[in-house]
């Protein structure tokens, strides 16, 4: 498996960005490169998070359900969506759209992309953070270092944080590939890489934008 820099940038570049969120553009730029990747599976999911009071929620709630509920192209496909709310204070809630699928491809990264489009998500943008990541499995003949090497160069990752431990290698840092950000210290960090070693002779490898909030 290589990765060339070139066709990175290409990549990037002429990704579609007119009318498209910045989740839509994270999706994109990210899909773009793990597309290239020959894993054995790759799983996707973007979760959106927007707190507010819990009348407005509930309110915005009720019209995403609704919109949910009458898809019913997406009921039939392996796009799965769910929404829910928790309560963080008692005026206060934070509502969570989640989208998941067990394997990715165009076809399907075209059908999340317009789902995307179809849903009324406009507080989520103007308020909200999202997280996107994709997760594969390859063969133990993975080259933990000369991965890691080339997916910083490819995204041109400035590094900030760095965990090393037996079986699992995790990585931090900021890209200016990327839209979605948190602030870590007096900068910020919009892309993290994990890679686990199986016990079953497989790596699995999980990218995403800002930071990972699913286990690896």
């Amino acid at each position: 498996m290589r990765f060339i820099l070139v066709l990175m940038t290409f990549v990037l570049m002429t990704t579609p960005t007119e009318g498209y969120s910045d989740a839509q553009l994270d999706v994109s730029n990210l899909s773009n490169y793990v597309t290239d990747w020959e894993s054995e599976q790759t799983t996707f999911g973007l979760t959106m998070k927007l707190v507010s009071s819990k009348k407005e929620l509930n309110s915005y709630k009720n019209v995403l359900k609704d919109q949910i509920q009458g898809n019913d192209h997406h009921k039939r496909s392996i796009i799965d969506e769910s929404l829910s709310m928790v309560e963080i204070s008692p005026k206060r809630s934070q509502l969570i759209y989640q989208v998941e699928t067990s394997k990715w491809n165009q076809k399907i990264h075209e059908d999340v992309q317009q789902l995307l489009e179809k849903r009324n998500l406009s507080l989520f943008r103007e308020n909200g953070t999202h997280f996107t990541f994709f997760q594969a499995s390859f063969d133990s003949k993975l080259d933990k270092n000369l991965f890691l090497e080339e997916v910083i160069q490819d995204f041109e990752v400035d590094l900030k944080t760095q965990m090393h431990e037996e079986l699992l290698t995790v990585v931090s840092g900021y890209t200016p590939n990327l839209q979605q950000r948190i602030p870590h210290e007096k900068e910020h960090i919009n892309i993290q890489l994990a890679i686990r070693e199986e016990d079953d002779r497989k790596n699995t490898v999980t990218i995403g934008t800002p930071i990972l909030i699913i286990e690896y």
